[in-house]
């Protein structure tokens, strides 16, 4: 009767005014797609595979949404632990007994938005922004992913960037996205490494018609499993000279 995310945890089924209904706020999501086209669609499972209970997992339908509108982010491999976790979860309740929520335990990595100044003339400022993670830990850090958001302004050719991510971008802000799967190393305990550089710049004609370009938000985000996301935000005009 739960979300199965443990990051959400939201009750699914509550009563009506008729006590004869409920209302249902819960979807039984695909984990992969049943069809091609679909999220995490697998081609190697079977059609009574993807029909089947173990395909299956039952969210609210906010996390169903978020799930399917972003699958490189919701993999196959973290629906699994969702459901694997829930189940487990709902059975030590039954039973009385107490279950560790590992999405409510402290992560032991932070991140930093920092830049650098690459070229500062009369005409224009160049810049380096870089994403900084630190791993504060006695482990490895080597699955996760970072995102990052920014003024799309300011970026030249952002379409060229490996990391860019178009469909999660718009005229305001450009969206960018880096993992371990991308060339990431793993980082251990104790040190600290640049995971994401984004080159951007300033000139007269922008900064004279920037409008709130100065108060938009910069975020970085952090995501690992088992570990709720991990947010740093500082404004635009904080990045740069004047």
């Amino acid at each position: 009767m739960r979300c199965s995310n443990p990051g959400c945890r939201k009750l699914t089924t509550g009563p009506r005014n008729d006590s004869h209904q409920i209302i249902n706020i819960g979807v039984a999501a695909h984990i992969t797609a049943a069809s091609p086209g679909g999220p995490r669609f697998n081609p190697g499972l079977p059609p009574e595979k993807r029909k089947s209970p173990e395909n299956g997992i039952w969210l609210c339908q906010n996390c169903a949404k978020l799930a399917d509108n972003d699958p490189d982010r919701y993999t196959a491999e973290l629906l699994h632990y969702w459901k694997s976790w829930s189940e487990e979860a709902a059975l030590s309740e039954i039973e009385g007994q107490k279950y560790t929520n590992p999405y409510l335990s402290d992560s032991s990595a932070e991140i930093e938005i920092s830049y650098k100044r690459v070229h500062i003339s009369p005409e224009r400022h160049d810049y380096l922004l870089e994403v900084i993670l630190f791993n504060l830990g006695t482990e490895p850090i080597s699955s996760f992913h970072v995102d990052l958001e920014f003024p799309s302004c300011v970026i030249e050719n952002v379409e060229k960037n490996p990391i860019y991510v178009s469909d999660r971008s718009n005229f305001e802000t450009s969206f960018f996205r880096v993992s371990h799967r991308s060339g990431c190393k793993e980082l251990f305990p104790g040190d600290s490494g640049v995971i994401m550089s984004i080159p951007y710049y300033m000139v007269h004609d922008i900064y004279y018609r920037r409008g709130n370009l100065f108060h938009q938000k910069v975020r970085a985000t952090f995501f690992q499993t088992g570990f709720l996301p991990l947010r740093v935000e500082r404004v635009f005009g904080e990045l740069q000279i004047f």
